[in-house]
């Protein structure tokens, strides 16, 4: 409760900056109460809590951040929402374990090399109950014979909620709260909610845009650090795109898109993209996962295969700059070098190669420079 400085009367807030009342405020400004919120502010008010300005150029910005080198990034300052999506049956759940337990470890997750400033992993998943979790995980590690100091880190930095007699809505007040001292007792890096869905409320439909958008930018409340955020999430039934409210793909920070490549062997091959938020640029990373059972993944000792980075040699490179030349005719520098997935710094010393090889031809224009297929 506060007191209003014109009547003097004992009220729950006062409107605005004036320091008084909603009453007292629609009096002095001459309008209506239903009116007060969208009268201009006159000159002569004194705003008691102004808004803040920073700072652009006092110093460059912050350096890139990454969860895995040159991989997966996350946000500098506030938490950070990653997005992984497929269809069912794509193993995200899977992919989910499988980087906690490299983050947990600090080894490589698809050739990248986890971050030594992050370790620690909150992983929440009601699906199928903790004991399938724990299958999963141990299914993961036992290709690795790992010692049993690194048995007692993975033990010491992934913990699993247990949700098998609870249900978890991050919708309401005091599961919110839970969950966010959880993060601060575990003091931990990552949080995987596994399927997203299943901590709303259920009464809310997931195209329901405006509900969508609350949850997910109530989600970077979760901690005040850099925390990251990992969200599975189903696609469209007959899509490639995640299924829901179109809220869901302005939100995210980063995603991970799952892939079924389809074929006649008795396994399945997946793809999984690694972009930023808008689905529309080319992924900046495709990783092949080499295998699946196409029974399931009932075979621990051939999971790990499953996450192996598929390691492009020259000529896959090569092959994806003439396919595109041969379709497009021509192209500048800038383009081609969004199409290489190799290392930013070796992306004109490739380009350079091919043409001096013979493989593309350079045209320069004046200050143009295009590339094209010899003819």
């Amino acid at each position: 409760m506060t007191i209003c400085d014109k009547c003097k009367k004992e009220v729950e807030t006062t409107w605005r900056v004036t320091g008084m009342c909603r009453e007292c405020a629609s009096e002095i400004r001459g309008c209506t109460l239903d009116e007060l919120d969208f009268k201009p502010i006159e000159e002569n008010e004194i705003n008691k809590n102004p808004l803040k300005f920073v700072e652009m150029f006092d110093r460059p910005p912050s350096v890139r951040r990454w969860w895995f080198d040159d991989l997966i990034r996350h946000n500098t300052v506030g938490s950070t929402l990653i997005l992984l999506h497929g269809r069912e049956k794509t193993g995200k759940s899977w992919i989910c374990y499988h980087m906690a337990i490299m983050t947990a470890l600090g080894m490589n997750f698809m050739g990248h090399q986890a971050s030594p400033n992050i370790k620690k992993t909150l992983i929440l998943s009601p699906e199928g109950g903790s004991e399938m979790i724990r299958e999963r995980l141990w299914g993961l590690i036992e290709p690795l014979e790992l010692s049993e100091e690194q048995i007692i880190t993975l033990n010491n930095n992934i913990k699993v909620v247990d949700l098998d007699t609870r249900i978890l809505d991050l919708t309401k007040k005091e599961d919110f709260t839970d969950l966010q001292h959880a993060i601060n007792n575990q003091q931990s890096d990552v949080v995987i909610l596994d399927p997203m869905i299943e901590f709303t409320d259920p009464k809310v439909d997931e195209n329901n845009n405006k509900a969508i958008a609350e949850f997910m930018s109530r989600l970077r409340l979760l901690s005040n650090k850099n925390l990251i955020i990992v969200l599975s999430h189903h696609n469209q039934k007959n899509g490639s795109e995640a299924r829901g409210a179109s809220s869901i793909l302005g939100k995210y920070d980063w995603r991970m898109g799952l892939e079924r490549i389809d074929n006649n062997n008795e396994n399945l091959e997946m793809k999984i993209n690694f972009g930023s938020r808008n689905s529309k640029i080319p992924p900046i990373k495709t990783c092949i996962i080499e295998t699946r059972p196409a029974d399931g993944w009932k075979n621990y000792d051939t999971v790990l295969m499953a996450f192996s980075d598929y390691v492009k040699t020259s000529t896959d490179h090569e092959e994806e700059i003439i396919e595109y030349l041969s379709d497009n005719i021509s192209s500048n520098a800038t383009t081609l070098k969004k199409i290489l997935t190799i290392d930013s710094g070796e992306k004109t010393k490739f380009i350079q190669k091919m043409v001096d090889d013979g493989k593309i031809v350079l045209t320069v224009d004046g200050k143009y420079k295009t590339y094209s297929i010899p003819q």
